[in-house]
């Protein structure tokens, strides 16, 4: 009977001192990608002329309208042509509102990890949140 639990005992150390290696190398991982930000394995140039489910709003002077578009912000001009992008990224922007000035907007947006609410100044590029 002997026999039979040493190496029993020997292979449950052999698998045991395995196993917490294997812990202690995850855990190392985990440290090392925890900071680390999403990055986009792949990207894909969309062009198009009409979107859905957009939210939209017109700047207070008329000139321009800002809108969101498969989780980005875009402005335009009220009469037409180009539009210019905003935000881009892997954060999801949404619902863009245009300040009373028309200096900045206010919009939707999970770059911190929630969906939180953010103002971007139009001129300076600078987001804040709130």
């Amino acid at each position: 009977m002997n026999r039979l639990l040493q190496p029993l005992f020997f292979i449950l150390f052999i698998i045991s001192f395995s196993f917490s290696q294997d812990d202690k190398k995850d855990n190392k991982e985990e440290k090392q990608n925890k900071s680390l930000p999403i990055k986009a394995e792949r990207f894909y140039d969309l062009e198009t002329d009409e979107g859905t489910w957009m939210s939209i709003d017109v700047s207070p002077d008329g000139q321009s309208i800002v809108f969101d578009l498969l989780g980005d912000l875009y402005t335009i001009p009220i009469t037409g042509g180009n539009a210019k992008r905003i935000t881009k990224g892997m954060a999801f922007d949404s619902q863009p509102r245009f300040s009373p000035d028309g200096k900045s907007i206010v919009y939707i947006s999970d770059k911190s990890g929630g969906n939180n609410v953010w103002i971007r100044d139009l001129e300076t590029n600078d987001s804040t949140q709130i």
